[in-house]
């Protein structure tokens, strides 16, 4: 088992074997309750005080050239409501891209603390993904949809067309996420999570989106710890354990 550490992810990732490419994940969890540390600052009406996200995702956990993370889950915030500090939970996509900027998509789906949601990510061709997420506590489910992945402006004043991203299948990761402010790219500070269990984490691995598929479980996993930079070193906030071949759980370490 490999661990590693990084300021936004905690959580699995595994990579395929035998040459093959990973063409489907999937994984369920318990919406966490998040609270406010009592380190925590003040902000404005309508702001984030602490926030966290929770997804499965394909891709995105290694650097290569035109890399793309089509991800789904969940969003816990802890936001200023007629002046107070109130949590928000949400469901969400978002076919993330390195230099293209986006934003997770909020789905019609109900949430609250305590539900349990599953979400299913399949790669239907190397440029088009179907997601899926349901409620298992209140049976409400948004229905398969199909994702393209976004393109690649050309550079400014080029005459280049766009370039078509592409799944590779290099990664699949089960992930509890500090998101970054849209509007600085800097991480917001990690909402008190609690616990977040992920069960049922398998992958589909295939040598390509129309072959035969098999299943991949948590063998071999890499676990990423999710630390910030405190007074010019590492503080964990974040710590990822294995609970089994098809189970991780992350734990709030922060203060």
């Amino acid at each position: 088992m490999i661990r590693e550490t990084g300021r936004v992810w905690s959580g699995a990732l595994i990579t395929p074997r035998g040459g093959q490419m990973l063409v489907g994940i999937t994984g369920r969890w318990k919406v966490p309750r998040v609270t406010l540390p009592a380190s925590a600052g003040t902000t404005a009406e309508g702001k984030r005080v602490r926030s966290s996200s929770t997804w499965i995702g394909l891709d995105g956990a290694r650097s290569y050239l035109n890399s793309s993370l089509p991800q789904i889950g969940t969003g816990q915030n802890v936001i200023v409501k007629n002046g107070k500090m109130e949590p928000e939970y949400f469901a969400w996509h978002e076919w993330w891209c390195a230099g293209h900027f986006s934003h997770p998509i909020r789905l019609d789906l109900p949430i609250k603390p305590d539900d349990w949601i599953r979400c299913t990510l399949t790669v239907d061709t190397l440029t088009r993904v179907i997601f899926h997420m349901k409620n298992e506590t209140t049976g409400l489910e948004v229905a398969s949809f199909p994702v393209d992945a976004p393109n690649k402006p050309p550079v400014a004043g080029s005459s280049a067309p766009p370039i078509q991203r592409l799944i590779s299948g290099a990664t699949a990761e089960w992930i509890t996420e500090r998101p970054s402010d849209p509007d600085t790219d800097k991480p917001y500070e990690l909402a008190n999570y609690g616990t977040v269990v992920f069960e049922n984490c398998l992958a589909n691995a295939a040598s390509d989106p129309d072959s035969a598929r098999e299943n991949q479980t948590l063998d071999g996993a890499t676990l990423r710890d999710m630390v910030q930079i405190s007074q010019n070193r590492p503080e964990l906030i974040s710590r990822a354990e294995l609970q089994g071949p098809q189970s991780v759980a992350t734990f709030y370490r922060g203060s």
